[in-house]
């Protein structure tokens, strides 16, 4: 069985592990592009907190195949990305973000 196979088939239809959100910022503290940025998160958040991990990945890797084609994506990006998101996850959820950057890296 293929990693991505197996990575998919344990993802299943689980509902996703969300980050703390207490590890944020205060957002009196934030400047007005940071609170832009947090409310497009909670946005985002609020979109995708009733589907499963697999259509979540399913998502993502359709995403993140558009950004690439597109020229918005590119791994500098992504490593930027996890590097911003990792303090707010847990052992568990840090695993799961790694599997995903390989997922969209290979894509």
């Amino acid at each position: 069985m293929s990693d991505k196979r197996s990575f998919r088939s344990s993802v299943g239809n689980k509902k996703p592990n969300m980050p703390d959100m207490s590890k944020l910022p205060n957002e009196k503290d934030l400047s007005p592009e940071q609170k832009q940025q947090m409310n497009q998160l909670k946005s985002i958040a609020d979109r995708y907190k009733d589907k499963s991990e697999a259509e979540i990945m399913q998502e993502i890797g359709t995403l993140a195949s558009k950004g690439k084609a597109s020229g918005m994506l590119d791994d500098k990006k992504i490593d930027e990305f996890k590097d911003k998101l990792l303090p707010m996850l847990d052992a568990e959820q840090k695993k799961k973000l790694n599997n995903v950057i390989n997922m969209i890296k290979k894509k």
